[in-house]
């Protein structure tokens, strides 16, 4: 009894203990502030951060790329030069003499000017890098974890992410520099050594300003992209025979982010397509009808006429119709005229195979063999493209080598045997639209699909500069030729103009995914 009256007693000495430990938990303070989420999701933080950079770089972007605020920024520092020589001409122009007065006339304006542009750069800098991430943690899509940053041609895009960056920062610095002297000499005597190397070196650094400006306008035009890696993108690396020329010159021209997604919406194409027709072929004709869209050779009406032989209505809407997609109707198309400003030696094929469509060219209704060559009439810093397109036109699939050579360039000699599946053409010309029997539209993505295109590039030594010629010759298993062709180019060691006229086209084409979706038609 003892022993039981000895444990009754402890029991509320005990209970005493538990509670008194519990309430001094419960007094401490959290070191983790109210509310604070110890489970936070890393993921999510990230997914929120890189919203939230989107968001803003796409508002100062548009600020920036605002006409108005382009030109101002172009004079900005052209004013300031103005203000200083005003001063060097006459000190008492200015109704007071003061730092206060100069940062009232110009802080506004150098503010207006200058920061849109950095913070937009700063923004598409932190959503790339959060997007990157995002990648890298698989919190896209299927969850699938990319590497971006170990993609072929990565490092090129984000060296022309920081390219902007720095540009934006060179702005500020004169800007700063500028006006900064400009006040300093407000405070010392008008006429002394000094003052007058003050207003100086600030109109210098004025006029260089807007120089600078004026020669880094196309850093500014790339803000505020939907597609923010696109532009700073170069093909690295490429197939050299194209089995669906259209689809892959579109893939090998995109960057990795947007590669990425591509894919997505291939999956998806492919189940929104009616059963029994073939994916490739229907991607070709869709992205042919766009091309010819963007081209404003057929209307909208015609395509979507032409889509509802191989997709129903609702896929339509759903794969090419949303906004919520990076791909759809206009981002496809500029995708295409992203890749013919990169190629457009492999479009002159198609528009050439259009018209032999549509003229009954002997080279479609009656040989046996068609093929087709194109080279840019100038190969800019030594190099060029090559495409030549290859057609069976009889009813027997057979094997043939095309052999290309260089004089005096890179690759001398080279050969590639392949089979060419037969391919008959039409019997006749045909119509780019018929609503009773067949038509360009339609048989022009299945003669593609039956059409090898070799993409080989071909080079010289730096020191060439002039005419060139390349020969490709087409012979068939036992050496008999089938066919030959020489090719002429001009040759220059520099890029010269070539890359300034192709960033114009770049952002010409960009407009593409900035115009309202079209409305579907029932």
């Amino acid at each position: 009894m003892l022993h039981v009256e000895v444990l009754i007693e402890m029991e509320p000495e005990e209970e005493s203990i538990v509670a008194r430990t519990r309430r001094t938990i419960k007094s401490l303070p959290d070191p983790y502030g109210h509310g604070f989420a110890r489970n936070e999701d890393p993921l999510e933080r990230t997914r929120e951060a890189w919203e939230r950079s989107e968001r803003f770089r796409m508002k100062s972007g548009q600020i920036a790329n605002n006409s108005f605020f382009l030109a101002f920024r172009n004079v900005v520092g052209f004013g300031i030069a103005t203000t200083a020589v005003l001063l060097v001409v006459d000190p008492s122009i200015l109704p007071f003499t003061s730092p206060l007065f100069i940062l009232a006339i110009w802080l506004v304006p150098a503010l207006a000017a200058f920061v849109p542009p950095i913070a937009g750069s700063e923004a598409t800098w932190s959503a790339v890098e959060a997007k990157i991430s995002l990648r890298e943690q698989g919190g896209f899509g299927d969850g699938k974890r990319h590497t971006l940053r170990a993609q072929p041609g990565m490092d090129r895009v984000l060296e022309g992410l920081r390219d902007g960056r720095r540009q934006n920062n060179i702005s500020a610095f004169l800007a700063t520099t500028s006006l900064t002297l400009l006040c300093l000499s407000m405070l010392i005597t008008p006429r002394s050594v000094a003052w007058n190397l003050l207003l100086l070196t600030s109109m210098t650094a004025g006029i260089g300003l807007s120089i600078h400006s004026i020669l880094t306008t196309y850093y500014i035009r790339l803000q505020a992209d939907s597609m923010p890696l696109l532009i700073h993108y170069a093909p690295t690396h490429h197939p050299t025979q194209l089995g669906s020329p259209l689809g892959q010159l579109l893939q090998s021209h995109l960057d990795p982010d947007s590669l990425i997604e591509w894919s997505e919406w291939e999956q998806r194409f492919h189940e929104a397509i009616l059963p029994g027709t073939d994916p490739t072929q229907a991607r070709e004709r869709l992205l042919f009808l766009l091309h010819l869209n963007a081209s404003n050779i057929i209307d909208e009406a015609t395509v979507f006429n032409s889509l509802r032989d191989f997709m129903p209505p609702n896929a339509i809407q759903r794969v090419l119709l949303s906004q919520e997609e990076l791909f759809n109707w206009r981002t496809l198309q500029r995708a295409l005229e992203h890749a013919r400003a990169w190629q457009p030696g492999a479009f002159r094929l198609f528009e050439r195979l259009q018209n032999d469509f549509l003229s009954g060219a002997p080279e479609i209704l009656l040989s046996p063999w068609r093929m087709d060559i194109s080279l840019d009439s100038t190969c800019y810093d030594g190099s060029g493209s090559l495409f030549i397109a290859l057609n069976n036109q009889t009813f027997d699939a057979t094997h043939v080598r095309v052999e290309v050579q260089v004089p005096g360039g890179e690759p001398q000699s080279i050969d590639h045997r392949f089979e060419l599946a037969p391919c008959p053409p039409p019997l006749k010309a045909i119509e780019l639209t018929s609503a009773s029997e067949d038509d360009v539209l339609s048989w022009l993505p299945r003669y593609l699909e039956r059409t090898v295109v070799l993409w080989i590039n071909v080079a010289w030594d730096r020191g060439f500069q002039g005419d060139a010629q390349v020969q490709i010759t087409l012979r068939d298993d036992e050496g008999i030729v089938l066919g030959s062709r020489i090719v002429r180019t001009n040759v220059l060691p520099k890029e010269s103009r070539q890359r300034i006229e192709r960033i114009r086209q770049l952002l010409r084409v960009r407009r593409f995914s900035e115009l309202d979706l079209p409305a579907t038609t029932s």
